[in-house]
């Protein structure tokens, strides 16, 4: 009797730590997409920040061959 009580404890706990296990793996891959997200933000930025770099370039030049 006192055996089938502390398996069935046992039972209950595993599921309780399956479930948190389960909980976690949800919010790392919630927050795997979002990290993603932001790299990919971040690689747009940065792409545009070299774009604005090249064209003040082509018009600091423009402006150079004026004077």
């Amino acid at each position: 009797m006192r055996a089938e009580v502390i398996n069935k404890k046992a039972y209950v706990r595993f599921d309780d730590y399956a479930s948190e296990v389960s909980e976690y793996k949800k919010k790392i891959a919630l927050l795997e997409e979002k990290l993603k997200e932001a790299s990919d933000l971040f690689k747009s930025e940065n792409s545009l920040r070299i774009a604005i770099e090249i064209e003040n370039i082509k018009l600091l030049n423009l402006l150079t061959k004026e004077l």
